[in-house]
């Protein structure tokens, strides 16, 4: 079974300063939902107090439409999965994972038969019986998981459970907990500073900013369609940038946003935006070439350019070329 989440005007305050500020979402029941900000935004506070292991100063937290915000942690029907995994080192993989199950007062021999159950499940049966040191970090981090699951919560809470493995192993295990979300029909709340780790896993992102909700949605609405320019700015592959002199838009009379992706060297239309700049940076980014360029006013833009489009000639460092891009690329902001 899976739970639904809401947050009412949740706040909490610590000397003073709310560090997360009157905030309201809600995560469907079944969803992979992302809270994605920079360090010190909020979402690791939102997360404890999701979990009860955080007081909330003011506001509600509902689980399936249940009031638990004055509630234990264990009677809220979560579990959250720590950063460092928090394993007991002196304990095998077994007891580790069967640790919840053994405060319950479950029996030694009905523990033991669902932590295997959960072994298998992640895919470590035959390291059962190894301490956590003995494993490699995604090893530690499938345990972790698994003793998150096994007392079948209604929530999972997992607080930059990635954020300690190498590049590769981050991708693998990052499908893994998806795969493993989506066969299970669990809530995921997963809490992380990358973009495209909450993009790659998410149903639902909620971007945070100094404890305020700065836009939440599915990840491509929010690529495709940022409502601020912290938003655009955090997200990556967006310039934002001020009408000038330098740059006349019609009809746009302050900041705007333009992919990256979507500015281009040569014009396809008459209706087309043109700019004038000097290139001051190429780069060679495997897939496309990374321009960055600067107007006549001083403001900076990149774009990225396909290897069939890029003109080594032209595109040189200290050149003075035209960019151009459909007015209808430009994405105004909402406030």
């Amino acid at each position: 079974m899976s739970g639904s989440v809401e947050l009412v005007q949740t706040t909490k305050i610590y000397d003073q300063v709310a560090v997360v500020d009157a905030i309201n979402v809600k995560v469907e029941k079944g969803s992979y939902c992302c809270l994605l900000g920079p360090s010190g935004c909020g979402k690791s506070t939102t997360l404890r107090m999701i979990a009860g292991h955080e007081s909330v100063t003011e506001g509600d937290i509902l689980l399936n439409d249940r009031n638990v915000t004055n509630l234990t942690p264990r009677q809220r029907g979560t579990a959250m999965m720590f950063q460092n995994y928090a394993l007991f080192p002196h304990m095998t993989c077994l007891d580790n994972i069967a640790y919840g199950l053994k405060v319950s007062g479950v029996n030694k021999a009905e523990r033991h038969a669902q932590a295997n159950e959960m072994l298998s499940l992640v895919n470590m049966l035959e390291h059962a019986n190894k301490l956590p040191g003995q494993l490699s970090g995604g090893q530690q981090q499938r345990i972790a998981l698994a003793r998150a699951l096994i007392c079948k919560p209604d929530v999972v809470l997992l607080d930059e459970p990635l954020s300690a493995l190498d590049p590769f192993l981050r991708i693998q295990m990052r499908k893994e907990l998806k795969q493993l979300q989506q066969q299970l029909g669990l809530t995921f709340i997963h809490v992380t500073h990358s973009q495209e780790e909450a993009f790659a896993l998410a149903d639902q992102a909620i971007v945070m900013s100094a404890g305020k909700i700065e836009q939440a949605g599915s990840p491509r609405s929010i690529f495709e369609s940022p409502k601020t320019e912290f938003v655009a700015n955090f997200i990556g592959g967006h310039n934002v940038l001020t009408v000038s002199e330098a740059m006349p838009i019609p009809d746009v009379t302050n900041t705007f946003s333009v992919r990256a992706d979507h500015i281009q060297t040569t014009s396809t239309s008459d209706d087309d935006i043109v700019v004038k700049v000097q290139i001051i940076d190429v780069e060679f980014q495997a897939q496309f070439y990374l321009l960055e360029a600067k107007l006549e006013d001083g403001q900076h833009l990149i774009c990225y350019l396909p290897e069939d489009k890029f003109n080594t000639e032209l595109m040189t460092i200290g050149k003075s070329i035209n960019l151009y891009w459909s007015p209808e690329r430009i994405n105004a902001f909402h406030c």
